[in-house]
């Protein structure tokens, strides 16, 4: 009876040590498997750290600037293509750094955008397209899988299993400087003229962003090294063909965005 209870005793000790070893992490997650909610809790994780390590401007700082840009963020999520508007965060936040040229959309829909990036731009039709192509890797689930490629499906199974294990704020620094792949950047591009197809504004406003980069190739855009394509010209031509169905009568309004630009 004794001994019985003894062996008894080890072995539910042995199963509960197991079972402390083996964390209750996923071990694989493919893309296919990932929903909007598991999205969702991956960059609300990454959003909690990049809120802290990011210097951006709040609401009461510039009230101006930052309504103006939600209320261009809105617009662009109202609009068809848009199948998730009600499942992320869309929200845009301000980083105040000019010495930056770049921006990023967590996967909860938060996007972040350098003032360096903003003071390049030179309408508000290149801000939409810019816009509507950041919010894409977030519809489509790239920046998820961005993620994915730098880390681990299980490091992203981590997160949502809420068990303190993945390095959220390692994510957090890293995801900004993750480039793309060019794929992707075509899709984004895609979407963006879809977005951009029926609106008023002119929809080649990722054209006029690269075109001015081609100007100036001594000032660095960063954003464009973090989206590649194999060839520029080539990217251009195959916006402007897709711009072509639309017609390109948009509004630019540059002098809108420039009333813009003097409020921060």
């Amino acid at each position: 009876m004794t001994n019985k209870f003894f062996l008894t005793s080890i072995f539910f000790s042995l199963l509960l040590t197991a079972c402390r070893d083996e964390a209750p992490t996923i071990g694989s997650i493919s893309l296919d498997e990932y929903t909007p909610e598991h999205n969702l809790q991956i960059g609300n994780a990454l959003d909690d750290e990049a809120k802290l390590i990011y210097p951006t401007l709040s609401a009461a700082e510039a009230p101006e600037a930052t309504a103006y840009l939600q209320d261009m963020l809105d617009i662009v999520v109202t609009t068809s293509p848009f199948t998730s508007r009600t499942v992320y965060d869309w929200q845009i936040s301000i980083i105040d750094d000019n010495s930056q040229t770049t921006s990023f959309a967590l996967p909860n829909g938060h996007l972040y955008i350098y003032s360096g990036l903003l003071k390049y731009l030179e309408s508000e039709s290149q801000l939409i397209s810019l816009l509507a192509h950041e919010l894409a890797y977030v519809e489509k689930g790239m920046s998820t899988a961005l993620l994915e490629s730098k880390f681990s499906s299980k490091e992203l199974g981590d997160i949502i299993l809420g068990n303190g294990q993945a390095d959220t704020r390692k994510m957090a620094e890293v995801f900004p400087t993750s480039a793309y792949e060019k794929e992707d950047v075509q899709t984004a591009d895609e979407f963006s003229v879809e977005v951009l197809c029926p609106f008023v504004y002119e929809p080649r406003g990722i054209v006029k962003i690269i075109e001015k980069s081609q100007q100036f190739p001594d000032e660095t855009l960063e954003w464009l090294e973090m989206r590649p394509a194999e060839d520029n010209e080539e990217r251009i031509d195959r916006i402007n063909l897709m711009a072509d169905e639309c017609g390109l009568d948009g509004v630019k309004n540059a002098e809108e965005y420039r009333a813009f630009l003097a409020t921060f």
